[in-house]
């Protein structure tokens, strides 16, 4: 399974969920949805942006964890 790791980045950058959606210019409860990894999808402009804002990248962004059976 994919999951984000905004919560991480954001702490090591010293930013917030509301200043990430302000710089990228989407809304709040967005934003809260990829910090809570509670997305079924990603949108490539939102995660671009996010990139952008972080200064880091996709795999810097992303951790993969194997599915628990």
């Amino acid at each position: 399974m994919l999951k984000l790791k905004l919560k991480e980045l954001l702490a090591k950058k010293n930013h917030s969920r509301y200043w990430l959606a302000k710089q990228i210019g989407v809304s709040y409860p967005t934003i809260t949805r990829y910090y809570k990894n509670k997305t079924t999808s990603y949108d490539h402009y939102i995660l671009n942006a996010i990139c952008n804002a972080l200064n880091c990248t996709p795999g810097e962004l992303f951790e993969y964890e194997k599915d628990q059976k």
